[in-house]
């Protein structure tokens, strides 16, 4: 059975096409129909629109397949046609209308778009202000680069001294398979490379990357050469950029090369400023691998696109998360829950995780951990370690293989208590994913005796589960929270679900515990969950912070006890301390 395709939109939407070219002839303007690719199967019009009695700009109107549910695209490719402003300079296309999808109504014709906006772009003072659009049109985004590699550029080595012109560079390679394969392999791996250092022509080292993010590559250093380019080139004259990389490459002695094996790599970069916002610049990097294989062999060169990488560079996304920078979260348990849970403060940008669990990773549990063969074998907090370091390097993340209440006829340091002790001190949150009530029971010691606050997560079986938040000296207890949800003691009489009246259990094979059976999407919420209320604790108090939730106790229905799915539903109460606690009340 061959693959559902929509109709062409010209037969889709029968009278389209001939009211796109009537509506051109309405405004004096003659667009015909190329037939050539019509016959491809592509619908193209070809005309002229007429600035000024002495002026006219040839443009050709490409309708894609999906048209018109998506827009059209205007093409002035004549050199003389240029604009500075508005048009792509690698293909021509004019930026009739802002980006954003909510710009285009399928209702549109393109004559009366043209008609509308082509006048402004060819303004002599360009398009006013008041009808400009804020979005900014930085250079380097025209340059064609390859799809498998970039750059990656720590935000410090952006501000290079306006005294220093050229210079080398030192870059350190995450792999290098990648150097050598063929840019249009569809099969070639994926690779970058760090800006290690940037140094002027006397070899002084002006600035340097991040040694957490350096870390995060495991090399070999490559040489490479770097120049400034002043003035900047427009948006619309980004072979400058081309050919400055060029001959750059070209009259750098074959003694800066780095050999790896029989080839030569050299990175050749320039720096230059672009607009970043709408008339603004800022200071980027344009980078281009140069690749020999062989002394004679023909020199390739390979364009790599720079990525901005650093906090300040992160926390443009995620203002309100900037007081995780400062923060420190233990988290233990590092399963289906709270491996996710580590993943997202890294990716948050939480300043140093510490991560505690005991067993390995299995690689069928993949069904809902972070991967099925990342670290397969290893221990959970060594493999979770390894990827949180390779992924989010300005986090610091510490490994404690801690197993609690495990007693050692052996008794080798270091000790369960000086494990516990070093994972929770000056801690900013203790998080508890185990779902142990053992474990949760020390997680609650130390965290009430030290004065931080604790979350605790865990599923019903896939179910639903339950989020807690406990802060010492204002809400009860964990002991709290069991009473308060107990059948015998509760206060909270209408929870929205039961125990499953049979409740699912597995022993996979290979595996000495049973475990539930249930799916990754019926655990993420309530790991997210627990994210956003660890935003709150972690923000509480600073201007412009993330906000906090006014409740303590949450609880999530997935499932009827039958197992019938119902719409996510949350329910949120207080944490007062229970009146049959012995701990808040002894």
């Amino acid at each position: 059975m061959s693959p559902a395709v929509l109709p062409p939109w010209w037969e889709e939407f029968p009278g389209r096409l001939e009211g796109e070219v009537a509506a051109f002839r309405e405004l004096g303007l003659e667009f015909v129909i190329d037939e050539a690719e019509r016959a491809r199967g592509r619908i193209v019009l070809t005309g002229k629109y007429r600035l000024s009695p002495r002026r006219e700009i040839p443009l050709t109107i490409v309708y894609p397949d999906t048209y018109p549910r998506t827009r059209f695209v205007a093409y002035a490719t004549g050199r003389a046609d240029r604009v500075p402003a508005h048009q792509n300079p690698l293909e021509g296309n004019l930026c009739l209308l802002p980006r954003g999808s909510i710009h285009w109504d399928p209702a549109m014709l393109a004559a009366r778009v043209v008609a509308e906006r082509i006048e402004l772009i060819y303004a002599p003072d360009g398009v006013p202000p008041e009808l400009e659009d804020p979005q900014g049109e930085p250079v380097t985004s025209y340059l064609p680069c390859v799809s498998n590699a970039g750059v990656v550029v720590d935000e410090a080595c952006f501000d290079v001294p306006a005294h220093a012109n050229q210079g080398r560079l030192r870059l350190m390679v995450d792999g290098e398979n990648w150097l050598r394969a063929a840019p249009t392999d569809p099969h070639a791996p994926l690779g970058k490379a760090l800006v290690v250092e940037v140094r002027d022509s006397a070899g002084t080292a002006l600035a340097v990357a991040d040694d957490a993010v350096r870390a995060a590559f495991t090399g070999p250093a490559v040489a490479g050469v770097w120049e400034r380019i002043e003035p900047a080139p427009d948006a619309g004259n980004f072979e400058q950029i081309l050919e400055r990389l060029r001959a750059l490459i070209s009259r750098t002695p074959s003694k800066s090369w780095t050999t790896r094996g029989d080839h030569r790599f050299l990175f050749a970069a320039v720096l230059l400023r672009e607009e970043g916002l709408r008339g603004r610049t800022n200071p980027t990097w344009a980078f281009q691998l140069a690749r020999q294989r062989g002394r004679g062999g023909p020199i390739e060169a390979l364009p790599l696109r720079a990525l901005r990488y650093g906090r300040d560079t992160r926390g443009e996304r995620i203002p309100e998360l900037a007081p995780l920078r400062r923060a420190t979260v233990s988290v233990i348990g590092l399963g289906s829950l709270g491996a996710p849970l580590a993943m997202t403060l890294a990716r948050s940008g939480v300043a140093k995780l510490r991560l505690a669990d005991f067993d390995q990773v299995e690689p069928a549990g993949g069904v809902r951990w972070l991967s099925d063969l990342e670290g397969a074998g290893a221990n959970k907090t060594t493999a979770l370690q390894a990827v949180l370091r390779r992924s989010y390097p300005l986090t610091k993340v510490e490994a404690f293989d801690l197993a609690v209440g495990r007693a050692s006829l052996n008794g080798r340091p270091p000790s369960e208590s000086s494990l516990l002790a070093a994972w929770s001190d000056s801690a900013s949150l203790l998080v508890d994913a185990t779902a142990e009530d053992d474990v949760s029971r020390v997680v609650s010691a130390y965290g009430d005796h030290l004065g931080i606050p604790q979350i605790y997560l865990w599923s019903v079986d896939a179910f639903g589960g339950v989020v807690v938040r406990v802060v010492p000296r204002k809400t009860g207890c964990f002991h709290c929270a069991q009473l308060h949800l107990s059948s015998e003691f509760g206060t909270i009489k209408d929870m929205p679900f039961g125990e499953p009246s049979e409740r699912r259990r597995v022993q996979p094979l290979g595996c000495a515990d049973a475990t539930f059976t249930g799916d990754a999407p019926s655990l993420t919420p309530l790991a997210d969950h627990a994210a956003r209320i660890a935003f709150g604790i972690l923000c509480a108090g600073a201007a412009g912070g993330y906000p906090s939730y006014s409740d303590d106790l949450f609880v999530l229905k997935l499932r009827e006890p039958d197992g019938a799915l119902v719409t996510p539903q949350w329910s949120s109460y207080a944490l007062p301390p229970h009146p049959r606690c012995p701990i808040c009340n002894p």
